[in-house]
């Protein structure tokens, strides 16, 4: 994951609930933030280049950028669970 901005590394998540994963933030039970950040440069193989929240996740991105990201499926955000974007811009959001 490589992230961009004047906060660098700014995340929060529930403890053992998410984990990054090479290239992307994968968020399979618990709550992800991402803050005052850009993710951009990363490949997933299937979905969720820049994020992939599961099902049972719950996902936010507050004052953030999400763009030039690559998957085959949402190449930025691949949205499953509950997902709330404030004041963020973000390229391509799937499925």
């Amino acid at each position: 994951m490589r992230v961009i901005g004047q906060n660098k590394g700014r995340f929060s998540w529930s403890p053992r609930a998410s984990r990054i994963v090479p290239g992307a933030i994968y968020n399979n039970l618990g709550t992800v933030t991402l803050q005052q950040s850009t993710l951009s440069g990363n490949t997933a193989g299937s979905a969720g280049g820049g994020i992939f929240n599961a099902a049972s996740g719950t996902l936010a991105v507050k004052d953030s950028t999400v763009f030039n990201n690559v998957a085959p499926l949402g190449a930025d955000i691949y949205n499953l669970g509950a997902l709330t974007l404030d004041d963020s811009t973000v390229g391509v959001v799937g499925p």
